[in-house]
């Protein structure tokens, strides 16, 4: 066998490895539906076929089969089917607001600027498309979250104070006017938010 022909039997090889391994990248990615759920998995699994099939050079490119490229293209398709609206809905449903904390203010604020950045990022005609009792759950958490915030801008300061005071108590003197001051700070935070609200906004277990 010449060099020529050895060469070219090389490639040949080097080349059908190549769509083997592109089919086995497309063939992973499996579904029944592209949905919001899913949508990361196999978006992610499709770009690092894509990224494979970069590699090829025109000479490979006709190599792939039919079957594999139309694949590419059908999943491309059912990525493309789910809409912002979907994702809205998604994230509204997901979003199960309870009484705002400090413990759980950081996770529940991300949700729900979640929400409110996918539904601006909402034409108008789907916005037009968004239910009213979905639109409102967004509003009334928005509303609470921009209460509760207000009420925690009220109330850092006295949580500085309370942090502020060393324990165990050296000298007392210091300690004693630090405590006075935080209670002080505490009672008139607690006429400002309501009794019922301090322990959520002022962290009393530590």
């Amino acid at each position: 066998m010449s060099l020529k022909v050895k060469a070219e039997a090389s490639e040949f090889t080097k080349t059908m490895y190549k769509c083997g391994k592109l089919a086995e990248l497309v063939n992973a990615i499996t579904y029944d539906t592209v949905t919001v759920a899913n949508y990361s998995e196999i978006t992610t699994k499709l770009a690092a076929a894509k990224a494979f099939l970069d590699t090829f050079e025109a000479g490979e490119l006709a190599e792939i089969p039919s079957a594999v490229t139309d694949r590419i293209s059908d999943i491309e398709r059912d990525i493309a089917a789910v809409s912002k609206l979907d994702f809205f809905n998604a994230s509204i449903d997901a979003l199960a607001l309870e009484d705002f904390t400090r413990d759980n203010y950081e996770a529940q604020k991300a949700a729900i600027e979640d929400c409110a950045a996918k539904y601006a990022s909402l034409s108008e005609e789907e916005k037009a498309a968004v239910e009213a009792n979905d639109l409102k759950k967004l509003t009334d958490a928005q509303r609470a979250l921009a209460i509760f915030e207000e009420s925690k801008a009220a109330a850092d300061p006295v949580v500085a104070a309370i942090e502020a005071i060393e324990l165990p108590i050296v000298n007392y003197g210091p300690a004693k006017r630090a405590i006075v001051v935080a209670q002080a700070m505490y009672d008139a935070l607690e006429s400002v938010v309501g009794k019922g609200n301090v322990i959520d906004i002022v962290p009393t277990d530590d």
